[in-house]
């Protein structure tokens, strides 16, 4: 990697300037998938959520909630039952809130910050489609992935290598979509 952006420094043109930006990416970078690395792909929670899909929720009769992980407070609950036995939850299902992991550099070169709302364009032979309301998280333990529940993922319906645009509207705050088209309705432009 350090080679790579030594090389891509010098491509750029033959002053000391480019060769400094190429050594300087190569080496932030570097320590980037160091420090990711060396922690867990995941965070634990506090309390204990099962993430289930709308069709899954339906068929277990349960209300979909849609949250982001570790929001469960007014959340249905259930049983879990396995083989060494049962654990009954007072709350704690939620349809997980689509939403994209990110490391602080992925999300310097994306523009966005921790929890900004955006839209994500996929494309997709026949099946294109867009995201709305997708959560960004950042924490130098994620690696860049945009995480949706099965019924989503089916509806994009790319299997292969499925990819995106992040579209960033209303400066990443949160923003109703039914509020923005009523607005669009009566004239009024944001």
């Amino acid at each position: 990697i350090f080679i790579v952006f030594l090389l891509t420094g010098i491509w750029h043109g033959a002053a000391w300037s480019f060769i400094v930006w190429g050594l300087w990416h190569g080496l932030f970078r570097l320590i980037e998938m160091w420090y990711t690395r060396s922690r867990k792909d995941y965070q634990i929670p506090s309390k204990t959520q099962v993430e289930v899909s709308v069709t899954d929720n339906r068929k277990l009769g349960i209300p979909s909630v849609i949250r982001q992980s570790g929001d469960i407070s007014g959340t249905p609950g259930c049983t879990l039952v396995g083989p060494k036995g049962q654990v009954e939850l007072t709350e704690g299902v939620i349809v997980a809130k689509r939403h994209i992991h990110m490391t602080p550099i992925d999300a310097i070169r994306a523009h966005v910050k921790d929890n900004d709302i955006v839209f994500v364009i996929t494309t997709s032979f026949e099946r294109s489609l867009i995201f709305s309301d997708v959560v960004v998280r950042v924490s130098p333990s994620f690696a860049l992935a945009m995480h949706v529940d099965t019924d989503e993922a089916n509806a994009f319906a790319n299997e292969d290598n499925p990819t995106g645009v992040i579209l960033k509207l209303f400066d990443g705050h949160t923003y109703s979509l039914q509020s923005w088209a009523e607005e669009l309705q009566s004239g009024i432009n944001r």
